[in-house]
């Protein structure tokens, strides 16, 4: 097998997930210039990729510390006859 084929889905769009990110923080830039402020790329970056590099490892780390049924009755809205998750 080669190398490439064992690596985990998380691996494989970890390129793809960059460049939205990295495209995310252009955009957010390009809209502060536009808007006739000042462009600072300490508020863009501190702001954008603070929270987009929190908030996945916040939902990683409750989704390691909650249990199956409970996570399932959170995604399918339902006490009772839970789907499989």
């Amino acid at each position: 097998m080669s190398k490439q084929s064992k690596k985990s889905l998380k691996g494989q769009n970890l390129p793809l997930l960059s460049s939205f990110v990295l495209a995310d923080v252009l955009l957010v830039g390009w809209l502060l210039s536009s808007q006739g402020q000042q462009f600072n790329w300490q508020t863009v970056l501190g702001g954008r990729v603070l929270t987009g590099s929190l908030f996945p490892v916040l939902c990683l780390l409750l989704g390691a510390l909650l249990p199956a049924s409970l996570k399932a009755t959170l995604v399918y809205w339902r006490l009772r006859d839970v789907l499989p998750g």
